[in-house]
């Protein structure tokens, strides 16, 4: 049976772990995570979801935050394949010919489109209609090895990030089930990437999720908010107070000829924004250090807020 060192840190990379154990084609004699970090006001240590899982499936488990620790735990030659996903950490050479075989990525994306820490909130910010993942064989530079297989799928106008992360994982899990024999044998064989067709994406930072309504349009902001639904959230400033959208659509709604951009309106206790192009009806909103309220409680509690 093929062995595998699983490398992994986020609810991707759990995911996929989880659909591997359950088919049950190769052995997963090990997983390496990132170490539990503090959460919280209290700065509670709180395990990787990779981790909590690998202990409830009972595998042995090793925390690492860089390369020179993962060479203190894995023996040279011991596993087949490495095979990383959503890890968090770069790995250094030495690492990468740790296996016998060799080291794969399983990257939510179809590359050399989006190479980088972010690629499904990516292709959901711009409005994709379709992604995937792909297989590839690692090397030092990011996301740049070149491609054993990919499956593709296509994207709703309105699945949310969760929803997306939890398909593309099974898809990645089909994906490795499907063509690492052919891998581990040889028959299969990886190709380079398209170097005029890369694309980048980078870490989101909490910022990435302030919007302009007067700059954008309601498709790019409802966009914004199926690629950042789960973190950071879409939020505006609006009276010198950051709000928090936590449900959103785009409405057919025509804005009142006195409305321009960036102004909101309410009709029958719905509220709606004017934005550079359309208009967005906010169905569940946030204030400063307090719980998420439905438009229509925020409205009996402070119904001329949003009134110019």
């Amino acid at each position: 049976m093929i062995s595998i060192c699983f490398m992994g840190s986020g609810p991707f990379a759990a995911r996929v772990l989880e659909l591997l154990v359950k088919e049950n084609q190769y052995d997963i004699s090990s997983i390496i995570t990132q170490p539990a970090k503090p959460q919280g006001r209290k700065k509670r240590l709180v395990p990787t979801d990779v981790a909590l899982l690998a202990e409830k499936l009972d595998i042995q488990v090793f925390e690492c935050s860089n390369s020179k620790q993962i060479l203190e735990v894995l023996p040279v030659k011991s596993v087949d394949f490495l095979l990383v996903c959503d890890y968090g950490v770069l790995l250094k050479q030495p690492v990468i010919d740790l296996p016998t075989k060799d080291t794969l990525n399983i990257h939510g994306s179809l590359l050399p489109l989006y190479r980088g820490a972010s690629p499904i909130q990516e292709c959901l910010k711009n409005g994709d209609n379709k992604t995937g993942v792909s297989l590839q064989s690692m090397v030092l530079k990011l996301d740049a090895g070149d491609v054993y297989a990919e499956m593709e799928m296509q994207i709703s106008d309105d699945i949310m990030f969760e929803q997306l992360r939890d398909k593309l994982a099974w898809l990645g899990s089909k994906l490795v089930l499907q063509t690492l024999p052919q891998i581990s044998n040889g028959t299969m064989q990886a190709k380079p990437q398209d170097a005029s067709l890369v694309s980048h994406c980078s870490k989101i930072k909490k910022e990435d999720g302030l919007v302009d309504f007067k700059s954008l349009t309601a498709k790019e902001i409802f966009n914004l908010h199926r690629a950042y639904s789960l973190w950071p959230k879409i939020h505006f400033v609006f009276k010198d107070q950051t709000i928090i959208i936590h449900d959103c659509i785009i409405s057919d709604k025509r804005a009142p000829s006195n409305i321009s951009a960036g102004m909101f309106f309410i009709e029958d206790k719905h509220l709606y924004v004017c934005c550079e192009l359309g208009v967005l009806e906010i169905s569940k909103l946030q204030m400063p250090s307090k719980q998420p309220l439905d438009i229509k409680s925020f409205l009996n509690g402070r119904p001329t807020f949003f009134v110019s």
